[in-house]
């Protein structure tokens, strides 16, 4: 298995743990994640969840995720 494989399945798993309504999700939405940036984001979306001015974004989760993959 690549690492590359092996890094997208345990930032699945941090992200699952959290998150267990997206456990449909598969490894690859992963892919270009590591498992530091998923706890990194998950640590900044807990602190700014009940920030009004976050819940008007209505970001999902994941979206928010897949944000950080763009920076």
């Amino acid at each position: 298995m690549s690492y590359k494989l092996r890094s997208a399945q345990q930032a699945r798993r941090i992200f699952i743990t959290r998150f267990p309504e997206y456990t449909y999700l598969s490894w690859q939405p992963f892919l270009h994640l590591s498992p530091t940036q998923v706890r990194h984001q998950l640590d900044i979306l807990t602190a700014v969840q009940n920030d009004p001015d976050w819940q008007a974004l209505h970001l999902s989760p994941l979206d928010f995720l897949h944000g950080a993959r763009k920076q």
